[in-house]
């Protein structure tokens, strides 16, 4: 696995990165020590009405009927400044637990797509299953596909297209596993643990006192480039169109 912060592979068996000293757990002191409990599309930003949240949900229903041990989960937040989207999503995969999704899906198994409107930035994270099948430049790829919709201010639209390319990646990598399975060979140990959470926080409801919830003006207009803060290509910056501008 690669550190969300330095981008240096590190063991699946590490709780810390032995290069900048990441820890999952210092992410639990900036973005919250609880058990986080969401739904599979959460949109805390508001950029979805309800027919396009329905729709979202619709549209997962159907990865989830072609891809029964695998699952896509939607979060579209505002985010403090200065938040990285990457250590954020990685710490939201690790610790949500996503209403609606069964059992037999583990965190694992899936994959989070995170939308922040602050920073302009989208990021797609999957689970420790997939790692060996997505490298980060293929997960931007796959990002690419919203491009042209979210600028365009369709955010449903772009999501869909995220889903739908993911999709297809995932049925080409099914068939390069078929033929030299070594190279796709998921860790035996995933970690880093979950600690011991004392109440369920339910990350679908604002709330003035969580920290991961802020404000952002309209998205100017001009050319957009990467996020070096970011070193990777995981998350990307994308120009997003607020409703109604």
């Amino acid at each position: 696995m690669n550190c969300p912060r330095c981008v240096r592979e590190i063991p699946y068996t590490a709780l810390t990165c032995g290069e900048c000293g990441f820890s999952l757990f210092d992410q639990d002191a900036q973005f919250g020590g609880d058990a986080v409990s969401l739904e599979r599309v959460t949109n805390k930003a508001g950029q979805l009405n309800e027919e396009e949240v329905a729709s979202l949900e619709q549209a997962l229903d159907a990865f989830e009927r072609e891809f029964p041990q695998l699952f896509v989960a939607v979060y579209s937040v505002a985010l403090p400044v200065m938040a990285s989207v990457r250590q954020f999503g990685f710490w939201l995969l690790n610790r949500a637990g996503i209403n609606g999704v069964e059992i037999t899906r583990p965190n694992e198994n899936g994959a989070l797509l995170v939308i922040d409107e602050t920073s302009g930035q989208a990021g797609l994270v999957v689970g420790y299953l997939l790692e060996c099948y997505f490298p980060e430049p293929e997960l931007a790829e796959i990002l690419e596909a919203a491009r042209k919709d979210w600028s365009a201010g369709r955010m449903a639209a772009g999501v869909r297209e995220v889903i739908a390319e993911f999709s297809k990646a995932l049925k080409k990598k099914s068939k390069l596993a078929l033929k030299h399975p070594a190279r796709f060979r998921p860790p035996t140990t995933t970690v880093p643990a979950k600690p011991e959470f004392h109440r369920l926080h339910d990350m679908n409801q604002g709330s003035a006192e969580e920290p991961n919830v802020a404000q952002v003006a309209p998205a100017e207009d001009g050319p957009t480039e990467p996020d070096p803060a970011a070193n990777s290509r995981m998350t990307m910056r994308l120009k997003f169109k607020r409703r109604g501008k």
